[in-house]
Order: structure tokens, then C-alpha cells, then sequence
């Protein structure tokens, strides 16, 4: 066999090995009952990652559970892939791309009272979180936060 079948054989097999071999994915997962939405990208040698990168997003039911301090164990997470990238190069056929969620305005919920619900007592803590865990909307949680913020109470 000539040098140049060996090269191209050779250069075949290094692209085959890189493309099944190396990967670039995308899982997208969310937490129904807290909102809490996390995006991790990973780079990964034959299914093992190599490096990731994990993006938080919080909303703001969780930021006001955090400063009850009842936060969520998030324990119907849900993960799913977005996209994988095989060799880094070539989207898979089952990658989708779009908008998967909206954030929420978080505006409202500024460091003022955050301060309050944060110093509130700790019998005011417990009942906000039985209706933080109870009624999920935010109109809701905007009354339980202005309750607290104007009255100290619920």
C-alpha cells in the first residue's frame, strides 16, 4: 500500500475517532416546584467531561425561600439535552434549539427587602415558608413579601 492510501486511511480514522469520540453538550435542567433553572455545558473524551461550565439561574420564589431560609431541595429536578455537538462541530440530530424559558422579572424583590424578609423573625420565617410552599404565583409572593416588609408579620 502506497504512503499516500496509509495517510488518507490513517486521516480518516483520526476524524472518525474525533467525531464519535469528542462531544459538546448542552443539558438544560429545571426544579418545577422552586422555578430554579440551571444550564450545563460540558466538553467530553468519550462520555467523561473534560471541562463544564454551570449557569444558575434563579428565580425569584427561590431567592425569597433563600432569605426564609427554606430553600428547595429541588427534588423533582429535571434535566434534558439541548444540543449536542459531535466533534465540537456537527450539531446531532437530536439537538433543538429555541427559547426554552423566561425568567422573571426580579425588580421588585429589591435589596431593601430583601433586607426585611432576611431580618424578620423566626416565627414569621416558618409561615411564609408554609405558604411559599403552598402558592407558588407571585402575585402571592409579592403580598407575603410586602406583609413583611410594611408589618414585620403575615
Amino acid at each position: 500500500m502506497s504512503k499516500v492510501w496509509k495517510f488518507t486511511i490513517a486521516t480518516f480514522m483520526l476524524a472518525v475517532g474525533w467525531f464519535v469520540g469528542i462531544d459538546n453538550v448542552w443539558v438544560i435542567g429545571r426544579c418545577p416546584t422552586c422555578g430554579y433553572e440551571r444550564d450545563d455545558i460540558c466538553v467530553r473524551a468519550l462520555r467523561v467531561p473534560i471541562t463544564c461550565k454551570m449557569i444558575e439561574h434563579k428565580s425569584v420564589q427561590q431567592l425569597i425561600a433563600e432569605d426564609l431560609q427554606c430553600q428547595c431541595r429541588h427534588p423533582d429536578f429535571q434535566s434534558e439535552i439541548k444540543q449536542r455537538w459531535l466533534g465540537m462541530l456537527v450539531a446531532s440530530r437530536n439537538s433543538r434549539n429555541g427559547i426554552d424559558g423566561l425568567i422573571d422579572d426580579a425588580s421588585w424583590y429589591d435589596e431593601t427587602k430583601r433586607d426585611a424578609v432576611r431580618s424578620a423573625e423566626d416565627h414569621i420565617k416558618s409561615n411564609a415558608c408554609r405558604q411559599l410552599a403552598t402558592q407558588c404565583n407571585v402575585e402571592k409572593l409579592k403580598i407575603i413579601v410586602d406583609d413583611i416588609v410594611e408589618n414585620g408579620q403575615i
